[in-house]
């Protein structure tokens, strides 16, 4: 039995998922690692783990059918995991592969409403899953570590150039300008 089973064992006991729950590894994911059974998601993020249990805190701030509901999230031994309930349905990919135009069309409708739906939320700051940090703006998204950013592209001589011209051409002014909109984007 690997450590993560164990640790499930031990989410199990706690939030009382029922022993007919038998979790496998998920065979693609995010940066998390993912056991799913039947109903329930579990994840784990070993490089950060901090960042999963803010992206849970965003998730419960959320309420749409779409939206998985975080059921627990926490540490157990010197794992920091979430549970989540388990949505019904396929992956996007597989679901687009099987689909014909009028299946196409509902899968795109319902993408669309999502995102509209997280469009009209109303909140102060676009939150990012990756930094787990809440921005002022989409610009000030992109900003945030600029500076680390381009000392990294930096190192790569050719990268450099290309840079070099970019930075000529742009401003924070003009990328500031160009996400400027009515409306704030909630979740990157």
């Amino acid at each position: 039995m690997s450590i993560y089973a164990l640790v499930i064992e031990k989410a199990r006991e706690l939030i009382q998922i029922p022993s007919s729950e038998k979790f496998v590894p998920a065979s693609s994911g995010t940066n998390h690692i993912v056991f799913l059974s039947t109903h329930y998601v579990v994840r784990f993020r070993e490089d950060n783990p901090s960042l999963l249990l803010r992206e849970g805190e965003f998730l419960n701030s959320i309420s749409h059918p779409l939206v998985p509901k975080v059921l627990w999230q926490g540490g157990i031994d010197s794992f920091v995991l979430m549970v989540q309930r388990r949505l019904p349905g396929e992956s996007l990919s597989s679901a687009w592969r099987a689909t014909n135009d009028s299946g196409g069309k509902n899968i795109i409708a319902d993408i669309v409403r999502f995102l509209e739906y997280m469009r009209s939320q109303e909140r102060n700051k676009c939150y990012s899953v990756r930094t787990g940090r809440g921005y002022s703006s989409f610009a000030a998204y992109l900003e945030d570590f600029i500076k680390e950013k381009v000392a990294l592209i930096r190192k790569f001589k050719s990268a450099d150039k290309i840079l070099s011209e970019i930075m000529l051409t742009s401003s924070i002014e003009d990328l500031k300008n160009l996400f400027r909109t009515g409306e704030v984007p909630t979740v990157v």
